[in-house]
């Protein structure tokens, strides 16, 4: 019986303006692993399920609101891109400052009927963005995906 398989990358540590991608490529330990690879597994068809989480270091604005966003492109993902929104983060501040906020998100796709299809064999990369809001200055991301 195949899998389950998981998958993780993280993103460096960066100040990344709203709308504007921030790579995933590293492993848990920083080191570069590059795009996902789908395991060939007759049986794996499915990202399943999403953990992960969101760092903000440096607080740079006040009365910060942010959306942090995942996509995920190759043709490892049947449908070439996948976008999932994460979580939401804000803070009414009348100043801003040093700030740390850390966010964790759990998303069961499988269970929710919402199992992004994936091509055995291929690759696809992971990046990270916040789409809305205000940018909250410097921030790094992580996610562990389950493919089954």
């Amino acid at each position: 019986m195949p899998g389950p398989y998981y998958i993780s990358r993280a993103s460096a540590a960066a100040a990344t303006a709203i709308n504007t991608l921030q790579s995933a490529p590293n492993d848990p330990t920083a080191t570069s692993a590059g795009a996902v690879q789908v395991p060939n597994d007759l049986g794996v068809g499915v990202m399943a399920y999403l953990g992960g989480g969101f760092s903000v270091s440096t607080w740079t604005a006040t009365s910060v609101g942010s959306i942090f966003h995942i996509r995920f492109v190759g043709n490892g993902i049947n449908a070439g891109v996948q976008d999932v929104t994460v979580e939401g983060l804000s803070s009414i501040t009348a100043s801003p400052g040093t700030m740390v906020a850390n966010i964790q998100f759990a998303m069961p796709l499988a269970f929710q009927g919402r199992a992004i299809p994936v091509s055995r064999g291929n690759t696809f990369s992971v990046s990270f963005a916040i789409v809305s809001g205000v940018a909250v200055g410097t921030w790094s991301g992580d996610i562990t995906m389950v493919l089954i």
